[in-house]
């Protein structure tokens, strides 16, 4: 959809804005004062109006029997508190007990206790609030929305980008990209700066079913149905977007600020987010920093730290590492501990930045000097304690490892690549996340991608092959001089050869299932036009039947390969720990392993199928 069309979408229907426009209007269209035998009563309980009586309006069947030792100022409006409900596994009975309440619009059945102010909020019914210091609202708040993440992508400017509740990974990665397109920019941020006036508000939400406890400062925030904030350090100028299916949570020493959490996204564990976006089922914990980001769906930063970035779906980022001024919007790749991605400062300014490809995995202790462009070397793999120079590298699937040798008139700074690596010796690594991300992911709204041998990526392996091939003169080793898209990298001459035949095998590979699926699903020729082109120039004189037949080998070698890679370890595991078959289940029974050669024969079982039904011409 058109990020034009989104952000109007979003003015439309937006729940947000609904719940913040509702917030404005009393809790009932009937409200009445309190009686005088009311008042009676509520002061024998402990309660204490600063101001009139008067002030206080309540719902026409309120009772105050569950209201005790408050202290009210300003405007309070209160509805029927006689439900009871469950706050952290502990029956409640509804109703405002030893609290402090300014300014305050509280529906039917709520719980609040030991809050020290309530003030310019609506507690919307079935929410609890429990042991908690400040919660408060600003008169103009807009909760983050509309704010302006100037940093993101390069630290010193220049990729900006205006966030509201709903926005996409996708909206933002256009307009990251597309600093060109002034009117583009334009109608974009006037757009967003509409939305804002409509969030702009002097009430804040606490939504239906959400908790707020044992939490000290909750500052211009709006928490969303079956949000949770518990036991955070600070929570202020946010949006958290949450409802029933997928829960937003804040807690256990978490530090948000400026910040949009969408639906299901945590930040958990001293987990700290400042002036960034969550997008859904995202997550910080145990430590993890993340600042003037954006974080895709499904992607985790646990102990390390995100600045400057923006990142895709299913990145891993489960250790003390570092990623700066990325941008990444692909995502699906990992960052291994000590990975310092990387030097974006040149010691003038901290202007410089990176792009990673899709699925690209940092090793441990790695560090890549900016500026650096890997986004045409998707799944590639760069090994254990590589130092990377400045580069751009457009080889798919390739490994970049320290230098196996010393080679005459070549820098030692440079390393070995070894193109298409990955495909050749480590399938599993390709086919296991295709299943992983199909298997875990939680997005409901983001668009992922799962299948890796698509048109793109394809069209990558093609043009690097191509330029592998074109070498005109031999040599024992060639660099960027010789072959474009090496970047300060060298490749040994079997290494070229290598990567001619396996970027060529699974070339093919694609071709010839596309072409099954195009048979299998309409029975005859009509299949996507790019693999449809690409095939009159790869296997033009490849009948259909021969390429069946041919694609039914690639699949049994391939989920043999998938194997294969996975019983290297344990071979290596059994030569070095004692009892590794005892604390190690089987490659062969692993459930990932079990699917894919159980995918791969059934495969062929339908192409068994079509081949009979195909005569030879």
């Amino acid at each position: 959809m058109d990020l034009l069309i989104q952000v109007k979408e979003a003015l439309k229907h937006s729940s947000f804005l609904q719940d913040i426009k509702t917030a404005q209007t009393p809790i009932a269209s009937d409200l009445r004062a309190l009686s005088d035998t009311e008042i009676d009563l509520l002061l024998k309980q402990g309660n204490l109006a600063t101001g009139d009586w008067s002030q206080i309006r309540v719902a026409p069947d309120f009772t105050p029997r569950r209201i005790w030792q408050n202290t009210f100022f300003g405007r309070i409006e209160i509805g029927v508190q006689k439900g009871e409900f469950e706050v952290n596994g502990i029956r409640r009975k509804a109703g405002i007990y030893n609290s402090v309440l300014f300014d305050a619009k509280i529906e039917d059945d709520v719980f609040i206790k030991g809050v020290s102010g309530i003030s310019n909020y609506r507690i919307r019914t079935g929410a609890a609030l429990s042991d908690c210091g400040n919660l408060q609202v600003s008169p103009g708040c807009t909760f983050f929305n509309g704010s302006l993440l100037d940093e993101i992508g390069i630290e010193t400017g220049g990729r900006s980008v205006a966030v509201y509740a709903e926005m996409t990974l996708e909206a933002a990665a256009i307009l990251m990209t597309h600093r060109q397109d002034k009117r583009l920019l334009t109608e974009y941020e006037a757009l967003v700066k509409e939305y804002a006036s409509y969030a702009r508000s002097d009430w804040g939400v606490v939504g239906c079913h959400a908790r707020i406890l044992n939490t000290n400062k909750v500052h211009n925030v709006f928490l969303g149905d079956y949000g949770e904030i518990n036991n955070a350090v600070l929570v202020e100028e946010t949006t958290i977007l949450s409802n029933q299916e997928e829960p937003a949570r804040i807690s256990d020493g978490a530090f948000v600020k400026e910040a949009i959490v969408q639906w299901g996204a945590e930040v958990l564990s001293m987990g700290i987010c400042t002036q960034s976006v969550l997008i859904e089922h995202s997550h910080v914990a145990f430590h993890g920093k993340v600042h003037q980001s954006i974080l895709g769906a499904n992607s985790g930063v646990a102990k390390g730290e995100v600045t400057s970035s923006l990142i895709g779906p299913f990145v891993g980022f489960h250790h003390q590492s570092l990623l700066i001024s990325a941008f990444w919007p692909e995502g699906k790749g990992n960052i291994a501990y000590g990975a310092n991605v990387g030097s974006n400062h040149t010691s003038r300014a901290p202007d410089q930045e990176i792009l990673p490809g899709e699925g690209l995995f940092f090793g441990l202790s790695t560090s890549i000097k900016f500026p650096a462009n890997y986004s045409a070397s998707p799944y590639s793999i760069i090994a254990t304690n590589v130092n990377t120079l400045p580069q751009r590298v457009a080889f798919p699937f390739s490994l970049i490892n320290l230098p196996a040798e010393t080679i005459p008139g070549v820098s030692p700074a440079y390393n070995e690549l070894l193109p298409g690596w990955v495909l050749s010796d480590n399938l599993f690594f390709i086919r296991r996340n295709e299943w992983k991300y199909r298997k875990r992911n939680k997005a409901k709204r983001a668009k992922i991608e799962y299948d890796v041998f698509r048109p793109a990526i394809i069209d990558g392996m093609v043009v690097a092959r191509n330029r592998l091939q074109a070498v005109t003169e031999k040599k024992s080793f060639y660099t960027e001089k010789d072959i474009p898209g090496l970047g300060k990298n060298y490749i040994t001459e079997s290494w070229r050869q290598n990567g001619i035949s396996v970027y060529s095998e699974f070339i093919r590979y694609y071709l010839f299932r596309e072409l099954f699926y195009s048979l299998k699903t309409d029975g005859s020729l009509y299949w996507n036009s790019h693999a449809c082109h690409l095939y009159e120039t790869e296997c033009k004189t490849v009948s259909q039947r021969t390429a069946l037949l041919e694609l039914k080998k690639m699949n049994l070698s391939m989920a043999a390969s998938v194997l294969e890679c996975r019983q290297k370890d344990e071979v290596r595991g059994r030569k070095i720990i004692d009892d590794y078959d005892e604390a190690h289940s089987p490659a062969i029974e692993e459930s990932f392993i079990l699917q894919s050669t159980a995918a791969a024969k059934a495969e062929n079982e339908g192409i068994d199928i079509l081949v009979s039904l195909i005569k030879e011409s």
